[in-house]
């Protein structure tokens, strides 16, 4: 399912309104004149426009559906229907509804012959059918769509609010825009490096490259930027934080590019992301700091006080039989640290990690072993 349909089902509308949905409305009595295929019967009508001059184009807007009587094809000096429909072709009219039994008995066949020619829907509107019926029911249909959308956006900016409180604020908040959105979202952080976010939609492993690549492209520029993507698969990528200070790049799957709505609440992710990012950083950085404390204290011998600061903020040190590895040289993964904290928080007294000088000491239970293990493996780093 699209995005855009789960989008639509989530307000309860079936607006865009269109040929096929006007032809529906018994009460209308509309009728197609000709065949019209599913590209025209499910064109989104924008607006209805009634008009009978010779040239109604320069009051016309791509989409709209023009309404007449046919005046303009009667009497002296009448319009020619191949130049009229000609016009409205080149307008990019979304059809024309002529009304029968008020000045013309039926649709003129000249008429019906240039709209056919130049791939205009004609509708047939009966005479005892007001224009004001369909233009309110289309301006109807416009305004209950914009209630609900609206409606939408709120309560996704509420439940944006309700995230950011969490102890998880950040996932929380990523969540909740898969959640509301219906599809993937990925994470990079200032290095381009993708962050963990169990319980998220991952990125399509067609797509996976590309997107890592594009995030790369748009951090080297140093500056906000945005770019889509729209082959294997679409998605939408945008950077997080100011010029010279980018803290990463969001990345959204998107079968379409992303209506008001939908990037109104992605620019409220954003900037919330922003935040969490930067405080997540500090955190993250001080977290860090502690944990070479602790293991400087288990160096020097001072078991008990490196034991008490480790339980203090993660719970119980691993407990014997555990085993110790070394990764000589770590380069500092910022995804790799972030996975190896939440598996530490997940499982208290399983594992526990920090940087000393430029290496990355583990120690894990047997228990603790494998996961250990695997997440190495996914981030190319080996143990000794």
């Amino acid at each position: 399912m699209s995005y855009r349909t789960l989008f639509d089902r989530q307000i309860g509308t079936t607006i865009p309104t269109t040929l096929r949905s006007l032809l529906a409305v018994r009460a209308f009595g509309l009728r197609a004149v000709g065949d019209l295929d599913a590209d025209h019967l499910d064109r989104a009508i924008s607006w209805v426009h009634n008009s009978d001059l010779p040239d109604p184009t320069p009051w016309l807007e791509p989409g709209q559906l023009l309404l007449t009587d046919g005046g303009q094809f009667t009497g002296p000096g009448s319009t020619s229907p191949e130049a009229y429909c000609f016009r409205l072709q080149q307008r990019g009219v979304a059809g024309l509804g002529f009304a029968i039994d008020v000045i013309h008995a039926a649709v003129p066949a000249e008429l019906a012959a240039a709209c056919e020619r130049h791939e205009i829907p004609l509708i047939e509107v009966p005479g005892t059918t007001p224009f004001i019926g369909i233009i309110r029911h289309v301006a109807d249909a416009e305004a209950a769509d914009r209630s609900a959308r609206l409606s939408w956006t709120l309560e996704s900016q509420r439940a944006l609010a309700r995230a950011a409180v969490r102890q998880d604020g950040l996932r929380a908040i990523l969540r909740t825009l898969s959640s509301r959105l219906g599809t993937w979202v990925a994470l990079f952080d200032a290095a381009g490096r993708p962050l963990s976010l169990p319980g998220i939609a991952e990125v399509p492993a067609s797509v996976d490259s590309a997107v890592q690549e594009q995030s790369r492209m748009l951090l080297r520029k140093s500056k906000p930027a945005s770019v889509r993507i729209t082959e294997p698969l679409a998605a939408t990528l945008q950077t997080i934080g100011q010029s010279g200070r980018l803290g990463g790049v969001l990345a959204v799957g998107a079968d379409t590019p992303l209506d008001s709505a939908h990037s109104d609440l992605v620019e409220s992710v954003i900037a919330l992301a922003s935040i969490a990012l930067e405080q997540q950083r500090a955190v993250s950085d001080a977290r860090l700091r502690v944990r070479t404390g602790v293991i400087e204290l288990l160096l020097a011998g001072r078991t008990d006080e490196a034991a008490r600061s480790a339980t203090a903020l993660w719970g119980r040190m691993p407990a014997p039989p555990l085993l110790a590895g070394q990764v000589i040289g770590f380069t500092g993964s910022q995804s790799l640290l972030d996975e190896l904290e939440l598996a530490a928080t997940a499982e208290p007294g399983a594992l526990f990690f920090a940087e000393r000088s430029e290496d990355l000491l583990i120690l894990a239970s047997r228990e603790a072993l494998v996961g250990v293990a695997d997440l190495l493996r996914k981030h190319d780093t080996a143990a000794g």
